[in-house]
């Protein structure tokens, strides 16, 4: 309301005196701060609803761009005001050279004053190699003729094209004397590097452009949980004498992921599995993908005479 008022008060006054120099200002003059300061304030609600004990009905971490931007254009209303004014009374040409000197003061202005905004982020829930195997498996295999072993978060781009193992569940069967997977193709993510769930992945670039101050301010290179391209917070894969002849049991929530020394596990006996695989049938593991980070194994059977994925370990089971 009171932006309201600031900005209807001179804008009425303006429209005034437009009216006794015959000049009538445009309908949109003036008439849109307030619809742009309510849908702010809607905004800023939704972002905190849960603290202010309403339902929070979509993740504040999703209305965070959309809430920054309607806040700057808030804090504009006023430079807005005055070049609208100006933009009456002023030679176009002489309005635009202003209008540049004032971007660049402001740039300059954030910069001196240590303002300058940090490099985007994102977090760290799949590596891009994934999702490109991903996409290359639901565009060039037949539909529902595949399973997709992995975390949790590859099912989502592949729901209505295909099957989905949670790579947690394939490694608690895999340890049972009967276990199949009935489709004809069967692909198994593995990461090479296991990474922590849901860091902050900054972007790079030049000086200019952004600063490097939330990455240092999540802790730099000291936190788990910030990291900055090309590298990022991961561990490596278990040897085999670590993990080997012992039973392991995982929880099927999308959370056994979030813990690195779990997700490490889980990978680690994952690609195990794979090497004796290939071990015992020879030449029917193929490498669908590989890079420095990610590997796809790639396994086709015959849908009337399933593989026993779990028969490595039926000779285990027995000793026990």
């Amino acid at each position: 309301m009171l932006i309201w008022i600031c900005y209807r008060i001179p804008a009425g006054f303006i429209k005034l005196i437009l009216r006794k120099k015959e000049k009538k200002p445009k309908p949109e003059y003036f008439d849109q701060y307030f619809s742009v300061a309510l849908a702010s304030l809607i905004y800023m609600v939704l972002s905190c609803g849960a603290a202010l004990g309403l339902p929070a009905l979509i993740e504040d971490s999703r209305l965070c761009a959309m809430d920054q931007i309607l806040a700057l254009s808030v804090a504009g209303v006023s430079l807005d005001l005055i070049f609208t004014v100006l933009h009456l009374i002023v030679w176009d040409g002489l309005l635009k050279v202003v209008s540049a000197a004032v971007v660049v003061g402001i740039y300059a202005l954030v910069v001196v004053s240590g303002n300058f905004h940090g490099f985007l982020f994102m977090y760290l829930t799949r590596l891009n190699s994934a999702v490109l195997v991903t996409h290359s498996i639901t565009e060039t295999m037949p539909p529902y003729s595949f399973t997709i072993i992995s975390p949790t978060d590859d099912l989502y781009q592949q729901i209505q094209y295909g099957w989905h193992e949670e790579l947690s569940g394939f490694v608690n069967q895999v340890q049972e004397k009967e276990y199949t997977l009935p489709s004809e193709h069967l692909f198994i993510y593995i990461e090479k590097r296991p990474f922590q769930y849901a860091q902050c992945l900054f972007a790079t670039g030049p000086g200019w452009l952004a600063q490097d101050g939330y990455l240092e301010s999540l802790g730099g290179a000291n936190s788990s949980y910030a990291s900055q391209v090309p590298d990022y917070t991961s561990s490596e894969l278990l040897p085999a004498e670590e993990i080997s002849g012992t039973k392991f049991a995982f929880d099927l929530s999308s959370n056994t992921y979030a813990v690195l020394r779990v997700r490490t596990l889980v990978e680690s006996l994952a690609y195990q599995w794979c090497r004796e695989f290939e071990k015992l049938y020879p030449g029917e593991l193929q490498t669908y993908y590989e890079d420095e980070n990610f590997v796809c194994y790639y396994i086709r059977q015959n849908p009337r005479s399933l593989y026993q994925l779990g028969l490595l370990y039926r000779e285990v089971e027995e000793q026990d």
